[in-house]
């Protein structure tokens, strides 16, 4: 919260225990984007998801999201774009949907110009 005042926009991504193989610590999200909506801070939430996602790992953080604010935005990332079943990342999308005004399936465009 000390760093609030000098950014213009903030993009949190929320790691998925089924991506990285850890806890979602869904408590200090929250925590940390509480603080940037209040700030007025413009505030976006990734989820890097792949075919191991669980639907209820992306109810659970859409849910997260919309207790702040259902007006966040909310970006869908396939981790591996060329492997992505388009029927799951809709699903992803419609499961977001239910709690949340904006959600977006965009692929990681650093991967596609080859930058890591």
């Amino acid at each position: 919260d000390e760093a609030i005042n000098y950014v213009d926009v903030v993009s949190r991504d929320i790691k998925l225990p089924s991506v990285n193989g850890q806890s979602a610590y869904f408590k200090e999200h929250h925590e940390f984007m509480e603080i940037v909506y209040v700030s007025g801070t413009e505030l976006f939430v990734k989820l890097v998801v792949n075919a191991n996602v669980k639907v209820k790992e992306i109810d659970e953080a859409s849910k997260l999201i919309a207790g702040i604010s259902s007006d966040i935005p909310l970006i869908l990332q396939p981790l591996n774009p060329n492997k992505s079943h388009k029927d799951q990342l809709l699903s992803f999308q419609a499961v977001a949907k239910r709690n949340l005004n904006q959600v977006r399936v965009i692929p990681q465009i650093h991967k596609f110009l080859r930058m890591l």
